[in-house]
């Protein structure tokens, strides 16, 4: 709720969608922010809660609004106020659409399903905000509308999050992200996962992502010593005022411990 919380401050409408029953609790606590929620059965991952959101919503609702977010629970923080990133966002009139990080591009498909053969750059889809132009207009709604059903993390990568990018640019949208990392991609094609320390302290990036507390190890190894997740928890605890206790209470509930113990380089002599 803490990140709900800053990001209702430049927000008019919150519309929250669970893939799955909600506890009483759980709808207690969003129930703080609004009465829009939206539960349905955990299928198609969050390209089609994304999906059904807007449709819930309708296209003449969204009418009234200059700006639409989508954003999943992938994502914690925020460790810098968001006002600082919508007020410099904002100031960018020339976008039609615009999120926080980037993936950059990687010559591979590791899903086998990604039509040209390999992963575009393109904006993470835990954060995209379009602006009217674009979520008023045809091609928008029909590319949700035909949404295919994902029934993988695979699909979702291969018909979502690596295409949203690369379809809309082609439509004649203009996009950026509001955290540059080109200057980094020589070193990772995921900065924000494989360097989250370095895009705080140089970039200001509001954000981290839960995955670094749980992620397969051998994959930061392979532009790491693994010092990733260690040094992102460091940083929080002694240059920021961010709660990590916020993030204890996440993972120890919902994370396998041996990961944890990986990622956070928890290894001590008796």
């Amino acid at each position: 709720l803490v990140l709900l919380r800053d990001l209702m401050k430049h927000c008019e409408n919150l519309l929250i969608v669970s893939n799955g029953k909600l506890s009483e609790e759980g709808k207690r606590k969003f129930k703080e922010l609004t009465d829009q929620i939206l539960e349905r059965e955990n299928k198609g991952f969050d390209v089609w809660a994304y999906r059904e959101a807007l449709l819930t919503l309708g296209w003449d609702k969204l009418e009234e609004y200059d700006e639409v977010i989508l954003m999943n629970y992938t994502i914690m923080g925020p460790v810098f106020p968001f006002s600082e990133m919508f007020e410099a966002m904002d100031a960018r009139t020339d976008l039609d659409f615009w999120g926080i990080t980037k993936f950059h591009k990687v010559m591979a498909d590791p899903f086998g399903m990604i039509e040209c053969g390999y992963i575009r750059e393109h904006i993470q889809s835990h954060f995209i905000a379009a602006r009217k132009k674009m979520f008023s207009s045809q091609v928008y709604h029909e590319y949700w509308e035909n949404m295919p059903k994902i029934k993988s993390y695979g699909e979702s990568v291969a018909f979502h999050e690596s295409y949203f990018t690369h379809y809309f640019r082609t439509q004649g949208y203009k996009w950026d992200v509001y955290v540059n990392t080109d200057d980094l991609k020589k070193i990772t094609e995921y900065p924000l996962l494989k360097l989250p320390k370095r895009l705080m302290q140089e970039k200001r990036c509001p954000i981290f992502k839960r995955r670094s507390f749980f992620h397969n190890y051998d994959d930061f190894l392979h532009s790491s010593i693994g010092e990733a997740t260690y040094e992102l928890m460091e940083y929080l605890k002694n240059e920021t005022d961010y709660d990590v206790n916020l993030i204890w209470d996440n993972i120890l509930r919902c994370c396998n411990q041996a990961a944890i113990k990986q990622c956070l380089q928890l290894n001590y002599i008796l």
